[in-house]
């Protein structure tokens, strides 16, 4: 019995590796999206997409980016797009005014002089990469109305009944269940969407999704440690470390097929630390 279950693991670790394992692409595609991504297998998906990452990298919001991009660009898509940002639901005034903006030196300042770009503690939510991120989806939805983009998270309800997690989900489950002919897609810390995990936002989750993390074997990050357990919070850069199951080729399309019908990898490549936009406007 205890062979069987070794083989059959085996087997789907080699099946999930060989399926997700493909070569590079160019940088750049015709579209002008900052990176090629195949996107048939989600056009037309009902599920909610939750693309996990490390904050506080360049490779994962561009990549994330990307893959909006891919979508609005094609001529077959004419779906609407919902996309959530980790940001407070709190901070979605003055999102929604940045969205329409020229995205002047002025507009950016004005936007990072609000929250959560303004928080003293910066753990990568609110990263150069990201406010890169932001600017694009609003050129986006310039380009195709359809596309919708919110800061979500609901801290203040969260405190409340101490459970970030479960509002979370609580919040997911209301937005899809709004309009089930849009694309809801989201991209959130790795823990929240990772089923490995109890107690998490996709363990409160009953509607169907699929989850895909961003991974990479190495790089930096910028994120908030503590050298010990009660040592104050310290941001930084700090090397990032992982163990992965996909092969040392970048992977440029979304997983179509892995062993766990909703989760999957997509390696992101060598990551690059991206600063807090707060940082790098006060230089």
């Amino acid at each position: 019995m205890h062979k069987l279950a070794y083989l059959t693991k085996f087997l789907c670790f080699f099946a999930c590796t060989s399926i997700m394992q493909v070569s590079k692409t160019e940088a750049h595609d015709s579209n002008g999206c900052p990176i090629k991504v195949d996107v048939s297998n989600i056009a037309k998906t009902r599920d909610i997409l939750i693309f996990g990452e490390i904050h506080g990298t360049k490779e994962m919001p561009e990549y994330f980016g990307s893959v909006i991009c891919s979508l609005v660009t094609d001529k077959n898509f004419v779906r609407k797009i919902t996309v959530l940002l980790e940001h407070p639901k709190s901070s979605n005034d003055e999102l929604q005014e940045y969205l329409k903006s020229d995205y002047l030196s002025s507009d950016n300042q004005k936007l990072i002089n609000s929250s959560p770009w303004n928080k003293r503690l910066q753990d990568g939510r609110a990263s150069v990469a990201v406010l890169r991120l932001v600017k694009e989806l609003g050129v986006y939805k310039k380009n195709y109305p359809q596309l919708n983009i919110q800061a979500w998270v609901d801290y203040n309800a969260a405190e409340k009944q101490r459970n970030l997690d479960s509002i979370l989900a609580r919040d997911l489950t209301n937005l899809y269940d709004k309009d089930h002919n849009s694309l809801v897609i989201l991209l959130i810390g790795n823990y929240h969407g990772n089923s490995n995990y109890s107690n998490n936002m996709v363990s409160f989750l009953d509607r169907p999704y699929k989850y895909y993390k961003l991974v990479s074997m190495r790089g930096d990050s910028w994120n908030c440690t503590k050298s010990s357990v009660t040592s104050p919070l310290e941001c930084g850069i700090n090397p990032v470390r992982e163990n992965i199951t996909v092969g040392s080729d970048i992977t440029r399309e979304l997983p179509k097929n892995v062993c766990s019908p909703n989760q999957g990898e997509i390696n992101v490549g060598i990551l690059t630390a991206s600063k807090p936009a707060r940082i790098n406007f006060e230089k």
